[in-house]
């Protein structure tokens, strides 16, 4: 991963107050607020995605599918700070922590099968390498 991909990508982990006042808005109808915070996401999201799926078509896919269930989703949101959770951490928190079947977080999240089994694979391997550095 480039420098500039990697400041990127911390950059897009970090939930500021325009972020929440813009989930806000968002949450209410507004179209501009949405388009912002997609904007703000989309580009250290996709070079997150290419680093899970190692091919630039697949991670377009994935990111379209992820950009759509964000909007679909939004209005649920009960914190706008967890905007920027990233995907992974959420799916290994529901398979391992809630012990739920990749079915249903695949039905709660209203992904496929295959991108909840992406992002699980992903988390782990995050934590993994967590641990490794901890010397745990």
């Amino acid at each position: 991963m480039t420098s500039n991909a990697k400041l990127d990508q911390i950059r897009s982990s970090v939930i500021t107050m325009t972020d929440i006042a813009l989930v806000g808005r968002a949450q209410l109808g507004d179209r501009a607020a949405l388009d912002r915070l997609l904007q703000s996401i989309e580009k250290p999201l996709f070079h997150h995605i290419v680093t899970i799926t190692a091919d630039s078509d697949t991670a377009a896919d994935v990111l379209q599918e992820t950009l759509l269930t964000i909007c679909r989703k939004l209005k649920s949101l009960r914190e706008p700070r967890w905007f920027r959770v990233p995907a992974s951490q959420v799916v290994v928190r529901m398979h391992y922590l809630d012990d739920m079947t990749i079915a249903e977080i695949s039905e709660a999240l209203e992904l496929s099968p295959g991108t909840v089994k992406t992002r699980l694979s992903y988390g782990l391997s995050v934590l993994r390498s967590g641990l490794e550095r901890s010397n745990v």
